[in-house]
């Protein structure tokens, strides 16, 4: 791991956001997390790191009061 360009950071991302939007918040969760350890300094790391720090799924919206 760790080689081939930026091939696998963006595919981990790829795969976490369809995970975290299909409401499979763990499987998405552990695909951001191996990114951040084996890709810490992509740029794919850093647009993972503010999804990871939310529970929700971003495609949902808060619900009004």
């Amino acid at each position: 791991a760790g080689k081939g360009g930026d091939a696998e950071p963006e595919a981990r991302f790829l795969l976490g956001t369809a995970l975290q939007q299909a409401n499979r918040l763990p499987e998405a969760a552990a695909e951001f997390d191996t990114l951040l350890r084996l890709f810490p300094d992509s740029l794919w790391a850093g647009e993972a790191k503010p999804l990871m720090a939310s529970p929700v799924p971003f495609s949902q919206e808060p619900s009004a009061p």
